[in-house]
């Protein structure tokens, strides 16, 4: 039942369509192939011609021109003129993030516990691979094996792999590409065999894992950064209309959601509820409840729903619309194409525009009209730097990076953030104490202020540091920082301190980075006390034991952390579970925050 009940679903949101806009979407009349063939390593539609079909239809069908399709089919030199029922015709895969399937020859690992006496020599050769390679994931293993150590051994296994590409654009590196898609390098790595990350050009080519088909490509970086709107108490910028609003009569509101009716077949959609036309439907479901609990406060919406993806030609011709101009709120467009068209246009009318998953600030520049859902990275480390400096200001606090040219500026950043917030924690605490023990020592007449003061000023405590820090000399804030990629676990184990909990903030990501960094990091566990912070990514990966992460007490910072200790949450999965009879999503939950 409820395979069959998206597909229900989707029939639901096509009525909902407004009828004006319903008409450009109907499926087309030759239903596109499925099958994709790569050819010189190019992607390729098989099509059969069926009764009535033509090359014109065929071509429309698919995004192509009919000249493309005779390129690609020169067996049949008369295709411009006839074409014959049963021909199976070459048509190139169009479009961003077009998922293809592939078997490769991927790297895989398997784990090994060494026995007494086994070499590293004699493990290269039982696996059949080189010394070099065993030591490149198991860097640990360069002090020599011991007794039940576990190893990681590099596998190559043919795998059935679906993947999409992606051009490397100005200004991005690999490392770059796999932190936007929220993949491991590592993974990169495996499916996109021979590559070398540090020679990589503008205009190569990366295989990217299907899963991050619906995360939007990265823009091009901008010489001029953003800055995040921060609002606070008593700002006088803070809009009057906010504090005592008139409400209209009704409200009219546009969801551009991309449906992908143009792909939708009946038949195919009840037997796959994976497929693409649900991509984006719990966040359609997460803003019907949200629409059903503000009319229930007597507020009067009505929703305007128009399939919208990456073309820009169906978002210009929607928003040319008779009566578009007079939408009181745009939700949408998902995919950061199409979202400078929609803003552009919303400034013009003076509609607000909400970009529900993008969350470069960026493109914030320009647009006052226009408000991001999603918290950027650079939100959320400042706000991860305040939360550090409040609760752990007399700790040992180690930043842990890669110093990779691309994250400087934000690393930097966050270090002044935390020293700031460090240095004002220190001072509030000074304030304190000294007024505490100015009175205790006036009255037994040992020191005067000005000499407690200069006692309590030193700040909190601050170990001998063996690596590079930050300082400030006048109160003696620190925050130690280590260059893994340098200087290794040994760098991270000399920045320790035994007699001071250990604050480890790691801003580094990938599967095999992390599997040997909190082995490390558990055996170092048993005498220091270390509270590790790390990236959101690390929840995703899948071969890392989670016993992995109990030990070094880890803390993950992320903008999508759903707490379902909240009323307000547990009410919304009970209407959700009750009115659509499945369990919300991430997609639902930001539906209705939307």
């Amino acid at each position: 039942m409820l395979r069959h009940f998206g597909f229900f679903v989707l029939i639901l949101t096509l009525s909902l369509i407004s009828p004006e806009s319903k008409a450009q979407f109907e499926p087309a009349p030759i239903t596109r192939s499925e099958v994709l063939e790569i050819i010189d390593g190019r992607p390729f539609y098989l099509h059969t011609v069926q009764p009535g079909q033509t090359l014109f239809g065929i071509a429309r069908a698919y995004g192509v021109t009919i000249q493309q399709i005779a390129d690609e089919n020169q067996q049949f030199p008369d295709i411009l003129n006839v074409i014959r029922i049963g021909m199976v015709l070459r048509i190139p895969a169009a479009g961003r993030n077009l998922v293809i399937r592939e078997t490769l020859n991927i790297l895989t690992f398997i784990e090994h516990e060494v026995a007494r006496r086994e070499t590293l020599f004699g493990l290269a050769r039982r696996y059949n691979v080189s010394q070099e390679e065993l030591l490149k994931y198991n860097p640990e293993a360069r002090r020599g094996l011991s007794h039940r150590q576990i190893l990681r051994i590099p596998v190559l296994q043919s795998a059935l792999v679906e993947f999409f590409y992606y051009n490397l654009q100005i200004g991005e590196t690999f490392a770059s590409v796999a932190n936007h898609f929220r993949v491991a390098p590592e993974e990169l790595e495996r499916i996109n065999p021979g590559i070398e990350p540090q020679y990589l050009a503008v205009g190569d080519r990366l295989r990217i894992p299907a899963r991050a088909a619906v995360i939007t490509p990265p823009l091009p970086a901008t010489a001029e950064p953003i800055m995040d709107y921060q609002i606070l108490p008593g700002d006088e910028r803070q809009d009057p209309y906010c504090l005592n609003p008139e409400l209209k009569p009704h409200y009219n509101v546009a969801l551009l959601i991309p449906l992908y009716l143009d792909h939708f077949d009946e038949v195919i959609a009840q037997n796959d509820p994976n497929h693409i036309s649900f991509t984006f439907i719990q966040f359609y479901q997460g803003v019907m409840i949200a629409l059903d609990s503000i009319r229930q406060q007597g507020v009067n919406i009505k929703l305007h729903t128009f399939d919208v993806g990456r073309d820009l030609e169906s978002a210009r011709r929607i928003t040319s619309q008779p009566g578009f101009d007079r939408m009181d709120l745009i939700i949408g467009p998902f995919f950061p194409e199409v979202i400078p068209l929609v803003a552009e246009f919303g400034r013009r009318n003076n509609i607000s525009v909400v970009s529900p998953f993008y969350d470069n600030t960026s493109l914030l520049k320009g647009f006052p009209n226009l408000f991001q859902v999603s918290t950027s990275l650079r939100t959320q480390l400042r706000l991860l730097a305040a939360y550090l400096s409040r609760t752990y200001y007399d700790k040992n606090i180690i930043i842990v990076h890669n110093n990779l040219p691309e994250a400087i500026p934000l690393i930097n950043e966050f270090r002044n953030n935390l020293l700031n917030g460090l240095l004002a924690e220190t001072r509030q605490n000074s304030k304190q104490n000294i007024g505490q023990l100015n009175d205790y020592l006036i009255e037994h007449g040992l020191l005067g202020f000005d000499q407690a003061g200069s006692i309590l000023q030193s700040g909190p405590h601050t170990p001998a540091l063996n690596g590079n820090r930050s300082v400030d000399q006048e109160n003696q804030v620190s925050v130690r920082e280590v260059i893994f990629r340098t200087g290794g676990m040994d760098s991270v184990r000399n920045n320790l301190d035994l007699k001071c909990q250990n604050i480890l903030i790691t801003l580094i990501s990938g599967e095999a980075f992390l599997s040997n960094y909190l082995r490390e990091l558990n055996l170092l566990a048993g005498t220091h006390q270390i509270t590790l912070f790390g990236t959101s990514e690390w929840l995703d990966y899948q071969t890392i034991s989670l016993r992995l992460f109990e030990p070094v007490r880890l803390h993950v910072f992320s903008n999508d952390f759903i707490e379902y200790r909240d009323k307000h949450i547990q009410d919304f999965v009970l209407r959700f579970r009750n009115t659509f009879n499945i369990e919300p999503d991430e997609g639902a939950m930001l539906g209705v925050q939307t």
